[in-house]
């Protein structure tokens, strides 16, 4: 069999090839992997011809005119009215990332009377400019199987979905992260199988993303398949990385995206150690990959921090933070496998990472900082994959600094306790789907099968 497998965004070159997810597809079939021509913004520093991949490179052009139709459809669907709370969360995400004067115009498109004329005429420009590179791709290597992981929006999908079902070939679409089902679903159309981490973006692919029930599959994540294995490094020498003392809980903090003030809230914790409104603990700080340590996190290697340390992977990256010349970060899996392993428990405004820890047993406290003008955080706190972390008393949650003292108290108080650790991990497996077998052979079996039912 040959299968096409099309890359089109850095992270999940991180989260699928970093994790050789293909490899085991790749010793038994055909595999032909497809990026966008070199240069596209969306790969960041990243260049295919240097990845170890197993199966040649091909380079597809992206079709500008009709990414940007395609984009245009989404954003009309998207913005429509519908009820509900993760309907006015997409909204306001919305109104933040296009600005005031393309959401009104959008919202403007989306109105029940001028939608309908707006579809049409689009897929009539979508026929006038016919995604000519792909086409000729298919025609030329005839694929048994077209693959995707991608975050259910950008330079693919759809042209993927409308050409799959014209020439009869199945496709498998992965998704990458974790609020792809509720928050992106750019998807005009289905795929042949959707792949999600399991019953929480199930449920969300089956509402959001409009999929039909029997094509969507809870199948674990890539990038956490890495969890399955022994840590490469013991507690003595994780806490000789970092410089902590083998005498006190080690609590992470972990960064977010979201652009709040984490240098603050170390300060918070700091301060309140060293007075003695917390116990003696030792506060790891480990910067989201590409959040910039937040606002002000230029300033983070600098602080006299008296029981705070910096996670020793990412103190390269806070160096190019403080100097302007940080880019996208694509950390390894197996450094955040050893540090969650280690760690006593985690702090982190609203990052995946809350899900990671809860899959290593690790006490979790979701933190939601208030009056720190973080639209961001805002509209993420509000949509859908965040729902069930809230409504689970497994996961903490403190709203703003005020709480955030009391709430790690009852958080270091959970430390050690192996009923609430089984407890935590029991609530991961809602959110990915637990499995015996490695991530790269049930995904060769899924491929296989996928293919053979079309021959």
């Amino acid at each position: 069999m040959k299968a096409l497998v099309f890359i089109e965004v850095d992270v999940v070159v991180r989260h699928f090839l970093h994790s050789h997810s293909f490899d085991d597809w790749s010793a038994h079939h055909e595999t032909r992997f497809v990026f966008p021509e070199p240069g596209q913004k969306r790969m960041g520093t990243i260049d295919p011809a240097l990845l170890d991949l197993p199966g040649p490179v091909e380079y597809l052009g992206t079709a500008p005119v009709r990414q940007k139709l395609w984009k245009w459809l989404y954003l009309v669907d998207q913005l429509g009215w519908r009820r509900g709370k993760q309907a006015a969360a997409r909204r306001q995400l919305h109104r933040f990332t296009l600005g005031l004067k393309a959401y009104l115009i959008i919202r403007t498109l989306a109105l029940p009377g001028i939608r309908k004329f707006f579809i049409a005429r689009t897929y009539r420009q979508l026929k006038k400019h016919p995604a000519q590179e792909l086409t000729d791709l298919l025609a030329r290597e005839k694929p048994d199987i077209i693959i995707h992981p991608c975050v259910l929006e950008g330079l693919y999908i759809n042209d993927l979905v409308e050409q799959s079902k014209l020439r009869e070939i199945p496709l498998l679409v992965i998704m990458n992260s974790w609020d792809n089902p509720s928050t992106k679903q750019a998807m005009v159309g289905e795929p042949d199988r959707l792949l999600v981490w399991g019953e929480q973006t199930r449920r969300h692919a089956i509402e959001y993303a409009r999929m039909s029930p029997p094509r969507v599959t809870s199948f674990g994540s890539a990038q956490f398949d890495v969890f399955r294995q022994p840590p490469r490094i013991d507690r003595p020498t994780f806490l000789k990385h970092n410089g902590l003392s083998d005498d006190r809980p080690v609590i992470m903090y972990a960064g977010s995206s979201k652009g709040v003030r984490e240098i603050e809230h170390l300060k918070v914790l700091d301060d309140a150690i060293e007075v003695g409104l917390l116990p003696p603990v030792s506060i790891l700080y480990r910067p989201h990959p590409w959040g910039g340590g937040g606002q002000g996190g230029e300033g983070l290697l600098s602080q006299d921090w008296k029981h705070v340390a910096i996670e020793h992977t990412m103190v390269t990256y806070l160096r190019h933070v403080a100097a302007g010349t940080a880019t996208k970060f694509l950390s390894d899996y197996r450094d955040t496998h050893d540090t969650l392993t280690h760690i006593d428990a985690l702090i982190s405004p609203l990052s995946t990472i809350i899900i990671e820890a809860a899959m290593h047993g690790k006490p979790t406290m979701c933190f939601l900082p208030v009056g720190e003008n973080s639209q961001h955080l805002e509209a993420d706190a509000a949509h859908a994959h965040f729902y069930e972390i809230f409504q689970m008393p497994e996961f903490l949650k403190a709203n703003g600094n005020d709480e955030l003292v009391d709430v790690t108290r009852t958080l270091i108080e959970l430390t050690g306790d192996p009923d609430w650790s089984a407890r935590c991990r029991q609530q991961a497996e809602f959110f990915v789907a637990p499995h015996d077998r490695p991530y790269g052979e049930r995904l060769r079996l899924m491929a296989e099968g996928l293919s053979l039912i079309h021959i």
